[in-house]
């Protein structure tokens, strides 16, 4: 299966970074240019907003598995081990949420001590 990073961004944020996603990854930078492909997996694209950001970069992505991320975060070199064997033993998940650390290594909430199936109530908490 082939998995990716979906990354958005404004103003060349993420690349201001210099961070290299420890997997496939591509990036949808919205910023004052017109639209066009950089490389490969970097694109720009004039119009603003989260949704649309997010929705261009699945619809350019080729991958079976993708990760919706931000631009602020950083990546645990297994991070496409951990993935594609969390959708492996959940053959029936079409989403699969996480928890996320904080930079000091503490969970960034109180999150259940159990996996589970989300329901429409859960997933707005």
């Amino acid at each position: 299966m082939h998995f990716q990073i979906l990354i958005s961004t404004m103003n060349n944020t993420f690349l201001k970074r210099k961070l290299t996603p420890p997997a496939d990854f591509l990036i949808i930078n919205q910023c004052n240019v017109k639209n066009e492909i950089n490389t490969h997996n970097i694109f720009n694209f004039q119009e603003k907003g989260l949704a649309k950001s997010r929705n261009h970069a699945i619809d350019l992505s080729r991958a079976d598995i993708c990760h919706i991320s931000d631009d602020d975060l950083d990546y645990m070199d297994n991070i496409e081990n951990i993935i594609l064997q969390a959708f492996d033993d959940n053959k029936d998940a079409d989403i699969i949420t996480f928890q996320i650390q904080t930079p000091d290594g503490q969970a960034y909430k109180n999150y259940k001590t159990k996996k589970f199936w989300h329901t429409k109530k859960s997933l707005m908490g």
